[in-house]
């Protein structure tokens, strides 16, 4: 919460004038640029795919079971987004633009 009469806020104790630059910043460095091309986001779903219909067909089970569908959430998650974390981490950049 802020407190109207002094313009600070009261989690971070930052200014506001502060707080917006802060604010500015972690924006401008922590942007999710697009790391990922069309065709690795397309194995990215089918692998995803894959993954579940072994888990839900029950040829995958348990822990196993669990591991896959999870990498596949991932996956799926990061083919919606274009973005990779583990590619930034890497230097990898297959996405043309």
């Amino acid at each position: 919460m802020v407190a109207v009469g002094f313009g600070v806020c009261d989690l971070c104790g930052i200014g506001m004038a502060d707080r917006m630059a802060f604010s500015i910043s972690l924006t401008k460095h922590f942007y999710m640029k697009a790391n990922m091309g069309n065709a690795d986001r397309v194995i990215r779903v089918i692998l995803a795919i894959v993954f579940a219909v072994l888990y839900f067909t029950g040829t995958v089970s348990g822990t196993w079971g669990t591991v896959l569908v999870v990498l596949g959430g991932i996956f799926l998650a990061t083919s919606v987004i274009g973005f990779c974390p583990l590619y930034t981490l890497v230097g990898v950049n297959t996405c043309r633009k």
